[in-house]
């Protein structure tokens, strides 16, 4: 997280962040009232200030989080665990995530090692193994997904995980009876879209001030959104198509009784619900020269402004 310069109220050189201050020359630490050893230990330093690492370059302060999002199975009817080798193409999800995530760092100046992780891919539940008790897990799940998805963040909860956010369409449509459970269990969640909402739980999860729901009201101006990234060859391999996926606009003017997506994505047909289509088009170049398929993951492609 960015560094307060205070100067109207710290001495000259030295900036301020969660009672501890730096040197901006010699790169010593010290806390209000109390100095620290200048060789202070990084470890060390984290057990007196913040609950997540902390990196000491050029006489500021850095710091780190391990930030897995996980995208969950479902459950067979046997109740078993559906995995497989390939899927049919990588998680749009993901993509959006990942320049969401990529803005964030440079917004907040903290580094963040993120893992996608399809569980459907996955063998077993191992992978859960590497989750440590202050990394923030997102789980992102849609409605028949939902069961598992809450099955994962429980189990986490009961091996000491700390920062664990539920959210994607299972969590918006869900019911209160659910909410109220997940509370109980001290897992967060996120309610609507996430564009706003990640940068806000990110800064609480690094000031360990995490809330146990975000709600995005308002639908978000998708215009000023990043564009998705793209898969890396690793991934794409796991796939069927190899498809890259990107969605100029969000939700849908039509209301038919049997789709979700206006309860999701709204009504609304404006500019603000659609990106620029020139920043869609120079993405859907790059995916060319990359040799990835096309895919767009449009609500609806009859809509205004597309």
């Amino acid at each position: 997280m960015e560094l307060e310069d205070r100067s109207d109220t710290e001495p000259a050189g030295e900036v301020a962040r969660g009672g501890l201050r730096v040197c901006r020359a010699t790169g010593e630490a010290k806390l209000v009232g109390k100095s620290l050893p200048r060789h202070t230990t990084i470890y060390q330093m984290k057990l007196i200030v913040f609950n997540c690492p902390l990196k000491i370059n050029g006489g500021m302060i850095m710091q780190e989080l391990n930030l897995y999002t996980i995208m969950p199975s479902s459950y067979g009817e046997k109740g078993e665990l559906l995995q497989y080798h390939k899927v049919l193409m990588h998680p749009p999800v993901f993509l959006v995530l990942e320049s969401l995530i990529r803005r964030t760092k440079r917004t907040l100046d903290v580094k963040i090692n993120a893992c996608f992780i399809n569980e459907r891919l996955e063998k077993g539940e191992t992978y859960l193994d590497s989750i440590k008790r202050n990394d923030l897990v997102f789980i992102t799940a849609k409605a028949f997904e939902l069961p598992r998805a809450i099955d994962i963040a429980v189990k986490l909860k009961k091996t000491g995980i700390r920062n664990i956010i539920m959210g994607g369409p299972g969590v918006t449509l869900t019911d209160w009876k659910t909410y109220q459970y997940l509370v109980r269990e001290g897992i967060s969640f996120n309610v609507g879209e996430g564009e706003e909402t990640i940068p806000q739980i990110i800064a609480n999860v690094l000031d360990n001030k995490l809330q146990p729901c975000y709600w995005q009201k308002e639908y978000v101006d998708i215009s000023k959104a990043p564009l998705p990234c793209f898969p890396s060859r690793a991934e794409a391999e796991k796939t069927i198509t190899k498809l890259a996926g990107i969605g100029s606009s969000e939700g849908c003017p039509f209301n038919c009784s049997y789709c979700t997506v206006t309860k999701i994505r709204g009504r609304e047909s404006s500019k603000r619900r659609s990106r620029d289509p020139e920043a869609v088009v120079a993405w859907i170049e790059q995916a060319y020269h990359r040799g990835l398929p096309i895919m767009l993951t449009d609500d609806n492609l009859r809509r205004f402004f597309l």
